[in-house]
């Protein structure tokens, strides 16, 4: 649609609203008529929709038909480029100009034979495994797994990786019933801006990834997020049993939307060290902890981003 077009509708509902605004039922049509609006321009963008007991999942083709994104609520989970490189090119936050990118290339000497995902989304992350490793990624979603696997949107599951296993179910639960000590990276990727699964941030979670992680093994926190500062709450789990932790924070000029600005954080195991994650690379020590989140006891309040 024009974007000319689209402010001339704007400006005439406006005006509509306006001088029906005394007029409670006309102005109730008017309201509806503006909303019923926005959800036909939004919905030529959408290629496809799902609803599940978890939210809602949307494919849409963005700027000017040059990317198939992954939309949970407000929160993008994937990328694909509709160019011929877009099956094996990770985008958006994993892109490899972006903090995956950099922790991958900076982990490329050491031994990550077997990786654990919490969170598929479009399955991007697959684009760095290497031949002769083991990914596995737990997603809870049904309708993720069948969005990520539908052939009309994303292709990183079949052109990427080693084939992954893809686990059903809370990562809690299925983690829980992988063999201790049986990942040398686990990346925990399943937060957003809508929703955050407190669970995957407690001091019982953070054991559970402990006890699954190899000897030297590391767990990856993607806590990028507009609206909670979640990275003080990383930090004080790897405090509380004395884990070293490196932080980075990404902010590409321009951000956009296959390169936007993100932030991880490495945890290694307690009395281990991240020393291949360089300050010169950006890797910076972790911000102050924040209080230790537990099954019991959670402060999501103190985490929000007032600004």
């Amino acid at each position: 649609m024009p974007i000319w077009l689209v402010f001339a509708a704007a400006a005439i509902s406006a005006l509509a609203l306006v001088k029906f605004s005394e007029r409670r039922w006309r102005f109730a049509l008017g309201v509806g008529a503006c909303l019923l609006f926005a959800q036909l321009l939004s919905a030529g963008e959408t290629l496809a929709t799902t609803r599940s007991f978890f939210g809602v999942n949307r494919v849409r083709l963005m700027e000017d038909g040059a990317f198939r994104v992954l939309q949970h609520g407000t929160t993008v989970h994937g990328v694909e480029s509709t160019g011929p490189d877009g099956p094996t090119t990770p985008l958006g936050y994993y892109s490899r100009r972006g903090p995956f990118g950099q922790f991958f290339a900076a982990a490329a000497g050491r031994n990550l034979s077997r990786v654990g995902i919490v969170g598929l989304g479009a399955g991007e992350l697959a684009c760095y495994a290497r031949p002769g490793q083991s990914w596995t990624f737990h997603e809870i979603d049904p309708a993720v797994e069948m969005l990520a696997r539908d052939r009309r949107f994303f292709h990183f599951l079949e052109a990427c990786g080693n084939h992954p296993r893809i686990v059903l179910g809370d990562a809690r639960l299925t983690l829980a019933d992988a063999p201790d000590h049986s990942y040398d990276l686990i990346v925990i990727d399943a937060f957003s801006s809508d929703s955050i699964p407190l669970h995957l941030l407690t001091r019982e979670a953070f054991a559970l990834y402990q006890r699954k992680l190899a000897a030297d093994g590391i767990i990856l926190f993607h806590v990028s997020n507009r609206y909670l500062d979640l990275a003080p709450v990383v930090v004080a789990l790897a405090a509380d049993v004395g884990a070293p932790a490196r932080h980075l924070l990404y902010f590409p000029v321009p951000a956009t939307i296959d390169d936007p600005a993100a932030e991880i954080l490495a945890v290694g195991r307690p009395g281990g060290d991240l020393e291949f994650l360089p300050t010169a690379a950006g890797w910076e020590a972790p911000p102050a902890p924040a209080a230790v989140w537990t099954d019991e006891r959670s402060d999501i309040v103190s985490r929000i981003r007032w600004r």
